[in-house]
């Protein structure tokens, strides 16, 4: 990994014309539920959601998780099922709210999530109930075939479509997120192993250049830490030897993401 100081100063100096970059993880922006008004039958498009938004820089624009904006923080014609919301404002900062539920007169669902506490492979699960409705219920993962199972393991943080079907063909989309936990990635046994074996090599990280601040030293990879993670991401780094594993990529984005921690 090569990092110089004036690499890291490059990125101080980032801006012209006095522009000022918006940084929108201390954006105070939130999106909450309102109300929703059940559909009147399974597979049926009358239902409404309607959420809202504080905080941030108002001029708020809300959308269905891979939809189109809209101005207005009412969604109409809903069909029953487990929805997920954006909003942004006009810095274009956004936030999201997951797994909003829409049941209808006659059939009602849950998600019991559990959140991804891994970095390289998921441990995130999704459960799914149904109420009413005609049984037995058949469930999807995605593009999967339709089966038995109500239970989804091993999941990444992400968002999941699962698609439930009664016994009267009625089929209903479940749009989940499982969100990312803390997964503890260690420093000591696993990122300073990446430095030591890929990274301090040949005078290059290794205390050896007074050019190059020795990253074996754990102060040293904690103050370097955004700049490793982004060269190691761009594939600029390390500088000689063999390209790191995606995995090893992963390890150094989650242990950068949790604050660089000396554990």
């Amino acid at each position: 990994m090569r990092i110089a100081l004036l690499g890291f100063l490059s990125l101080l100096i980032s801006c012209s014309n006095n522009d000022v970059p918006i940084d929108c993880s201390v954006s105070d922006l939130t999106l909450n539920l309102v109300s929703t008004v059940p559909a009147t039958g399974c597979g049926v498009g009358d239902g409404t959601i309607s959420i809202s938004a504080q905080g941030g820089t108002g001029g708020y624009e809300y959308k269905i998780q891979n939809g189109i904006f809209q101005s207005s923080g009412e969604f109409v014609d809903l069909t029953p099922g487990i929805y997920s919301f954006v909003v942004r404002d006009k810095d274009k900062c956004e936030t999201t709210l997951d797994n909003i539920v829409l049941m209808a007169t006659d059939i009602s669902f849950s998600a019991d999530v559990i959140e991804n506490t891994n970095c390289v492979g998921g441990n995130g699960s999704i459960t799914i109930s149904i109420g009413g409705g005609q049984p037995p219920y058949q469930y999807k993962l995605g593009d999967d075939a339709f089966g038995t199972n109500n239970v989804f393991t091993e999941l990444d943080a992400g968002n999941y479509l699962i698609t439930v079907k009664d016994n009267n063909e009625c089929i209903s989309e479940l749009n989940i997120n499982v969100s990312q936990g803390i997964t503890h990635t260690s420093w000591s046994s696993e990122i300073l192993p990446i430095i030591e074996n890929s990274c301090a090599l040949n005078g290059c990280h290794d205390g050896g250049n007074i050019n190059h601040s020795d990253l074996r030293i754990y102060s040293n990879a904690k103050f370097y830490a955004t700049l490793i993670k982004t060269y190691t991401q761009d594939g600029s780094m390390p500088f000689e030897g063999e390209p790191l594993e995606q995995y090893e990529i992963d390890r150094i984005a989650c242990w950068v993401d949790e604050g660089a921690l000396n554990n």
